[in-house]
């Protein structure tokens, strides 16, 4: 056998009313809940209406409150972040420069090296070229400028005093 549960009708009385059907099924609700057996008022129904209103508009404030820290502490991250990637950049930036200051450096000093070398070998060449000329009988250019450099010097030496008195007075044997 199966029970079951159908006793429930509506009831169209008001449960305001004193002495209606409504108001003494909800008066003996509430004393077995052991609330007061006053029923609330309108007004102090919509007082805790309001008072439930402002809670939740505190609850939206605060809420709202949050939400703009959350922003502005999202706001400062992202800030820090993007100065950091600035920073890191210039630094990069100045290491770049840094490693191409060195390269030009390293390059000047190779092409004074090679300018260098060039000119040693261009020496040494020259050199080369007096000593295979005196060793065949002939007199390198340089030779021949360097001995008519030193006949020049000789007679200099030689007349040099008389030339220079000569000269001072007037320029008359």
């Amino acid at each position: 056998m199966q029970c079951s549960f159908d006793h429930w009708r509506i009831v169209n009385s008001d449960p305001i009313k004193p002495n209606t059907q409504a108001n003494k099924t909800v008066l003996n609700i509430r004393k077995n809940k052991d609330m007061t057996m006053d029923l609330p008022s309108i007004g102090s129904i919509a007082k805790e209406l309001v008072e439930k209103g402002e809670e939740v508009k505190k609850l939206q404030e605060k809420a709202q409150k949050l939400r703009e820290e959350e922003k502005k502490r999202l706001e400062e991250e992202e800030k820090k972040k993007e100065e950091e990637e600035e920073q890191k950049r210039q630094e990069e930036e100045e290491e770049q420069k840094r490693l191409e200051e060195e390269e030009k450096e390293r390059e000047e000093e190779e092409k004074k090296e090679n300018e260098k070398d060039r000119r040693n070998r261009d020496k040494d060449r020259s050199r080369d070229r007096r000593d295979r000329d005196k060793d065949k009988g002939r007199r390198s250019t340089a030779d021949k400028k360097d001995n008519r450099d030193k006949s020049r010097n000789d007679k200099d030496k030689g007349r040099g005093n008389d030339k220079g008195r000569r000269q001072s007075r007037g320029g008359k044997r």
